[in-house]
């Protein structure tokens, strides 16, 4: 009886969620893209370049299905935002899996939706929330594989998220090098011969594979610039490959990029002071420090009681992964992790959560601070870096021909209108002149 009214309040409040989130996030909202978002919108939505990489700028997951959407309905940065979405919706799914009761499952929305980063990234075009779902993912076969007695299916499973995972990005290593490492010691230690061909033909080859490709690309597109064409890349491959692997290798793995996020203080302070004093005009993310704190405590709480498992391994393996990686990322680039947290944090919480005498009336309360909570949440506008471009472009647009607007709006305006789809204005690039042209 229980469990039946736990699974229709659950299955309620992801309703309410989804319907009200939409709402606002899709119908009242006015439009503004962000500029990240044109950035990716304008080099990675054709088949011919997804998968270019760009420094270490795209999103692969989230490139293929834009333009996959894109083949078939045309371009609408609108249709591409909803992908984020469709995955905080997975993931709301896969919590429930994990944590059928209400108690735990509203506690966790509430998490997510007190905090600025976790409730914008879900409708934004940029890969996080592709990030956050497999991760997610990945929990929830980690911990059916280690219940079936590290069974062969639901390690070829594992194999295929982090192989997904490791093509989207590079910040994904943050979680898949902890869970990688984790599966190689349970190999290794149990001499496990099958295992290793699963890791090399499900994982290790075809990730190979794809950089190659993806460090081919891009160093294609650094050394043979006035020749990007497929033609021209099928006729010279191999010259290709000769002149521009090292240029395209070095461009993603050792971007100078990479470097804006090094400090030379205490790598944890530092996390702290950007995390409390984030850039962008963004809200202090006082949830997620909240998160890694009770995290850290939990950790500490399960080695006192002696009860830690793989999970706690993997934890302690993010921690001084991060260390030695000594990178300070953007609050965005905490996402994976921050779910991953919060999952760890309830695995060991849930038993004692479910054996509360006052279980039942905090579930129905925070049912109803939850339901509150979603339908006075609301975007942070002040983090539309192209509002003020776009206001201006709106002004004019209606009263001059595209031509005209070349005179009257500045390069990043016109690069800003171009890449939009709610302005119809043709284009080309002047490579003369250095510059976006519109015409009518």
């Amino acid at each position: 009886m229980l469990k039946d009214k736990n699974n229709f309040l659950i299955n309620l409040l992801i309703l309410v969620i989804i319907l009200i989130l939409f709402f606002k996030f899709f119908i009242t909202l006015n439009f503004y893209p962000l500029h990240d978002e044109l950035a990716i919108v304008e080099r990675n939505t054709e088949w011919q370049n997804f998968i270019w990489r760009n420094h270490v700028s795209n999103h692969t997951i989230n490139s293929f299905l834009a333009v996959t959407i894109k083949s078939f309905f045309g371009y609408n940065l609108l249709f591409y935002r909803f992908f984020s979405f469709l995955f905080f919706i997975g993931i709301l799914f896969l919590m429930k899996k994990l944590h059928p009761n209400i108690l735990i499952f509203s506690i966790i929305v509430i998490l997510i939706l007190s905090s600025n980063v976790l409730t914008n990234y879900t409708w934004i075009f940029r890969g996080y929330y592709a990030w956050a779902f497999f991760t997610v993912l990945n929990f929830y076969v980690l911990k059916s594989f280690n219940k079936n007695l590290f069974d062969n299916k639901n390690f070829k499973f594992l194999m295929i998220i982090n192989l997904i995972l490791s093509c989207h990005a590079l910040y994904v290593l943050y979680t898949v090098i902890p869970t990688l490492f984790y599966l190689a010691l349970l190999i290794i230690k149990n001499k496990d011969k099958e295992k290793i061909f699963i890791f090399v033909k499900w994982f290790f080859l075809p990730l190979i594979f794809f950089y190659l490709i993806v460090i081919t690309l891009e160093g294609f597109t650094l050394i043979f610039s006035g020749n990007l064409n497929f033609s021209f890349l099928l006729n010279n491959f191999f010259i290709v490959l000769k002149e521009g692997f090292i240029p395209g290798f070095k461009s993603i793995f050792l971007s100078s990029h990479i470097n804006l996020y090094s400090t030379d203080n205490n790598i944890f302070l530092e996390v702290f002071r950007k995390l409390k004093n984030p850039p962008y005009k963004m809200e202090s993310e006082y949830t997620i420090i909240f998160i890694y704190l009770i995290a850290l405590s939990t950790f500490l709480l399960k080695c006192l009681k002696k009860k830690n498992n793989y999970l706690d391994f993997i934890f302690l393996m993010i921690v001084m992964f991060f260390y030695l990686i000594d990178k300070n990322p953007e609050p965005r680039q905490h996402i994976g992790i921050v779910y991953f947290m919060i999952l760890y944090i309830f695995d060991f919480f849930d038993l004692w959560v479910q054996k509360t005498k006052i279980y039942n009336i905090l579930g129905y309360l925070l049912f109803c601070i939850t339901i509150v909570l979603t339908v006075n949440t609301n975007l942070n506008e002040k983090f539309y870096d192209t509002k003020t471009s776009i206001n201006k472009i709106n002004k004019l647009y209606t009263n001059n021909e595209c031509n005209q607007l070349n005179k009257l709006l500045n390069d990043y305006e016109i690069w800003v209108l171009k890449n939009t789809h709610i302005f119809e204005c043709n284009s080309y690039y002047d490579f003369q002149l250095k510059k976006n042209i519109l015409t009518n």
